[in-house]
């Protein structure tokens, strides 16, 4: 008859590790402790699974899965900044293709000669201005 201690019950009844489902492992064999009559000499416990393959040589290299690269949590102010430069550069690809945003400046010359020459100084105003993109400062030539 054949008799087991309680530390070969405790490793027995221990829950494996995790694997995943397309993994095939073959395990090795349990051997049991024979005890030859009265006195017993417990056997060397032989493991009950393979080393992992982080810790020692890979068993077989073509059932080891490639696990994808972690990506790093973005914090809320990486994430703005991302969506932020998204939105710039979709308006820059507006300019790009010629839909600039216009925006006309009037210089400091045309404003003053507007005020001082009220009715012909309106003259100067608008012949002292130019247009530029609000996005791209491109300056835009008149149609």
């Amino acid at each position: 008859m054949i008799q087991l201690d309680e530390k070969s019950d405790k490793a027995a009844l221990a829950d494996p590790p995790a694997y995943s489902s397309n993994e095939t492992t073959l395990y090795p064999p349990q051997q049991s402790p024979v005890g030859t009559g009265s006195s017993y000499a417990p056997a060397q416990p032989t493991p009950a699974y393979p080393p992992s393959p982080a810790s020692g040589a890979p068993l077989n290299p073509h059932t080891q899965q490639q696990q994808p690269p972690v990506q790093p949590q973005m914090t809320p102010a990486q994430m703005e900044a991302q969506i932020g430069s998204t939105y710039q550069q979709q308006l820059f690809a507006q300019c790009a293709r010629g839909n600039h945003e216009p925006a006309r400046k009037y210089g400091a010359c045309g404003i003053i000669a507007a005020v001082l020459l009220f009715p012909i100084g309106l003259i100067c105003l608008f012949a002292d201005s130019e247009e530029r993109c609000a996005r791209c400062q491109v300056q835009i030539q008149p149609k």
